[in-house]
């Protein structure tokens, strides 16, 4: 029974997936800084704006592919976009693209997130095979103001 429970534990603890992450990526003057990123699938790759009038549109070369057309601009001065696929992204700038505004994600193939649900399901299994109990407890917060 012992080496089952050991078994259902490593086994959940090596099938646990990395978090999605956000990168960020910076327009300074005609560049995006880092050009180039790798990403790992689920990950949102986010790019700020410094100045000017910018866009961040998918495909190469200055050809829109359609599957992001953002504006990076004073009034829109952050952009994201989540990249659910593995693949090579090319994107540019389309009023500055034949200035080499341009820049690619490489997007690595990941792991899938389990669902809260899932959790929940993988903590009752292992519950259910030790014989344990779930006991879920619920915290009082107070806040308190101060003038």
């Amino acid at each position: 029974m012992r080496q089952a429970v050991v078994m259902v534990a490593s086994a959940c603890l090596l099938a646990a997936p990395a978090l999605a992450t956000t990168h960020t990526v910076t327009q300074t003057g005609l560049t995006f800084s880092p050009a180039n990123l790798t990403v790992v699938e689920g990950d949102t790759v986010e790019w700020v704006w410094t100045g000017g009038v910018h866009t961040v549109t998918s495909g190469s070369p200055c050809t829109s592919s359609g599957l992001f057309d953002l504006p990076l601009t004073s009034g829109s001065p952050l952009a994201s976009f989540t990249f659910n696929s593995a693949g090579t992204f090319d994107y540019f700038c389309t009023p500055h693209c034949g200035l080499n505004m341009t820049g690619v994600i490489e997007v690595q193939a990941g792991t899938t997130v389990p669902t809260v649900s899932e959790w929940g399901m993988m903590t009752l299994a292992l519950l259910t095979l030790i014989g344990g109990t779930l006991v879920i407890r619920r915290q009082m917060m107070s806040s308190t103001a101060i003038a």
